[in-house]
């Protein structure tokens, strides 16, 4: 099962942050506020129906989980301080271009 360390770390200023198994979302918070208002907001309809994660958490539906602003920023916030810059490393031979 895969971590959430180093989540907004790239091998170099040439490797472009892009989240999901489609590369839509640019940013760790667009991520978070997905899956915060997936179910409540006005994404896309999914592209396999049965792919879509229902289960609840706490109770509630993930997609509708009715966090504020603030707190997304928190999660967003916290999944930064598991980045350790030294880990990822761009592959011999690239330029960032």
């Amino acid at each position: 099962m895969p971590t959430i360390r180093n989540v907004d770390a790239r091998p170099g200023k040439g490797w472009p942050k892009a989240y999901m198994h489609n590369g839509a979302l640019k940013s760790l918070k667009e991520v978070v506020h997905f899956y915060n208002t997936r179910d409540v907001g006005t994404w896309p309809p999914p592209e396999v129906e049965r792919n879509v994660n229902d289960e609840l958490l706490n109770g509630k539906k993930l997609g509708a989980l009715g966090l504020s602003e603030e707190e997304e920023d928190a999660i967003v916030a916290f999944m930064k301080t598991l980045t350790d810059e030294k880990v990822a490393k761009a592959p011999t031979g690239f330029t960032g271009k």
